[in-house]
């Protein structure tokens, strides 16, 4: 049961950060998009 635990504790913790590094991207390409433009 505890691995079963600390695997889904692994898996949340990737998608967490799979998520906000997507965000990131996405604020820093929003960033230079408006960059450009000016």
């Amino acid at each position: 049961m505890l691995k079963t635990l600390l695997g889904s504790a692994t898996f949340s913790t990737l998608t967490f950060y799979l998520a906000l590094s997507a965000t990131i991207a996405h604020i820093l390409n929003f960033g230079a998009k408006n960059e450009n433009t000016t």
